[in-house]
């Protein structure tokens, strides 16, 4: 009776969405007729480790961060997201809407120890695939990425992107499980609409600086790359425009990297402010307009 007395008290003084799932629950998240898994010992994480989470659904158009930086006295979340929707259309290139929600708010330092916890619980965890006769596909791609850092150590880092399906369910297993709890954990949180400040468009530069040197070049990725180039206009600063420049200036061999070219440009002209495009954007020539974008930036430079 006494336990069950204590046990009440506990909950009724844990703030909503603090409790943690019991390890069962997230346990059960790996119930899989593709892979089995076994359960090792679980990982310590540090209260002062910096997570951020990525994730992105290719055919729904979006695309997001979510940064959790501890702070004093809690921890610090910030949520970019670019969902652009679906935009019908028959011009040259895919109209220039780049519409980016930020918000950033609170986060309880016992709710962040809770999500760490459930993050040790995903990594404990051993996955060993299935030989099956079948194999089951399916057309939704999307994208899913968790890094833990701890003073420039990394304690974590899945990223996946492909198309969901028995045989790749045992890669995308473990990063899904995360960016889906640390999603659930912000979701009650009281995030408010904000403007980056100028700390976090360096960081946001930096992120995409180290997302396009990651990831670019992987085949299931191109969509993600694409994306990342329209967020940077949005959330980057001028430490941005070299790597910006660089895929600006690459050949012009056809989609995606036409594409690529066409995003870049958008981008440059969204951070310095200075648009030499024709108009309408989604009609121009890439190869006239990058050479005006070019001789911009060699003038800013003087």
């Amino acid at each position: 009776m006494v336990r069950l007395l204590l046990f009440c008290l506990l909950l009724s003084l844990t703030p909503l969405g603090v409790f943690p799932q019991t390890d069962a629950a997230i346990k059960q998240r790996f119930k899989s007729k593709n892979y089995t898994v076994t359960w090792g010992n679980r990982p310590s994480y540090p209260a002062d480790s910096e997570l951020v989470i990525g994730y992105g659904s290719g055919h729904g158009g979006s695309l997001g961060w979510l940064r959790f930086r501890p702070i004093e006295g809690g921890v610090e979340v910030l949520s970019i997201e670019l969902d652009p929707g679906w935009h019908p259309s028959k011009s040259k290139w895919s109209p220039d809407v780049v519409p980016v929600a930020v918000k950033r708010g609170p986060m309880a330092k016992q709710a962040y120890a809770s999500l760490l916890h459930d993050l040790a619980i995903v990594k404990s965890g051993r996955l060993k695939a299935i030989q099956r006769n079948s194999v089951s596909m399916s057309s939704a791609n999307f994208w899913v990425a968790s890094r833990l850092v701890f003073r420039d150590r990394t304690l974590l880092n899945w990223n996946w992107a492909g198309y969901a399906g028995s045989f790749d369910e045992i890669e995308y297993a473990k990063p899904n499980a995360a960016v889906d709890l640390a999603r659930a954990k912000i979701a009650k949180l009281p995030l408010k609409e904000h403007s980056l400040s100028v700390e976090e468009r360096r960081w946001a530069s930096a992120k995409f600086i180290e997302d396009w040197n990651e990831l670019s070049a992987r085949e299931f990725y191109w969509w993600v790359a694409e994306r990342l180039i329209m967020l940077s206009g949005q959330t980057g600063d001028f430490t941005v425009l070299p790597k910006l420049r660089e895929i600006m200036s690459g050949p012009l061999t056809g989609s995606p990297s036409d594409r690529r070219v066409y995003y870049a440009i958008n981008a440059i002209t969204r951070i310095t402010g200075k648009d030499v495009r024709p108009k309408p954007v989604e009609e121009m020539d890439l190869e006239s307009t990058r050479r005006r974008v070019l001789d911009t930036l060699s003038e800013m430079e003087k």
